[in-house]
Order: C-alpha cells, then structure tokens, then sequence
C-alpha cells in the first residue's frame, strides 16, 4: 500500500491549481529601442493594424503615430518618452515561462488569437530570432 502511496504522490500534487502566467522579468530597454523597437514598428505595431480603440497596442514610429504634438507625422527619430512608451506597451504582451511561450511571438507566429495571422514565416526568420534575443535578455 504504501508503494502505492508514493507511486500517486506525484500525480496528486501536480494536480493543483495550475500556475498563473506571469510576465517574463522586463528584458534590456537599450537592446529594445536598439533591436526591438524597429521590427516592432515595422513588422507587429504598426498603426495600420493597431490604430484602433480595439486593438490597442499601436505603438510610436516615425512617419506614423506620434507622442507630441499630436498628429505630427514627424520623420525624426523618436523621443525617449516615445521609445520608453513603446517598450512599456511591449511589456504587456510578456507573460510566458519562456521568450516562444510569450504573447508578444505566439502572435508574430500566428497564433494566440493574431487576426493577421503569422507576421514571421518561421521562428528562424532573423526578425523573430531578434526579437527572441531581446527577450532573452531577461533571464
């Protein structure tokens, strides 16, 4: 009896409530405005898709949504209030036990509920491999 008890044991306590998804430690802000923040801009965030009250996460570029003044399409590089901006709205989509498991890729790759489907082919695609590299930083 007792072999059987210790047998069950694992199955019994791996039955507990399961764990809340928690966000991944904030990954290097410099690598993200360095790496991050252009494929971000030019591949996931962009106002055309994220421009409205129901998709919510548009984030800061050049020639598109700017900080301030508002509705200035401004060429310039972007403020650090923007690009702080930018890298706080990212942190949102962070939750995972691993960079893959985070929102942010299962997204890009066309999972999770992306109405775009996948922005990146492939987790090989040196732009997904870039972004995975960012959240690495986290570890």
């Amino acid at each position: 009896m007792m072999r059987m008890i210790w047998f069950l044991l694992p199955a019994w306590v791996s039955c507990g409530e399961s764990e809340e998804l928690r966000p991944l430690p904030a990954p290097d802000y410099e690598l993200f405005v360095g790496v991050a923040q252009g494929v971000l801009v030019e591949r996931c965030g962009s106002s055309t898709c994220h421009g409205t009250n129901a998709r919510g996460w548009d984030l800061y570029a050049p020639r598109q949504r700017r900080l301030a003044p508002i509705g200035t399409f401004s060429t310039q590089s972007l403020s650090d209030a923007e690009a702080r901006a930018n890298y706080d709205a990212t942190l949102g989509f962070l939750e995972g036990s691993t960079p893959l498991e985070t929102p942010l890729l299962q997204k890009a790759l066309g999972g999770a509920g992306h109405a775009a489907g996948s922005v990146f082919e492939h987790r090989s695609d040196p732009e997904c491999r870039a972004l995975r590299s960012w959240l690495e930083t986290s570890n």
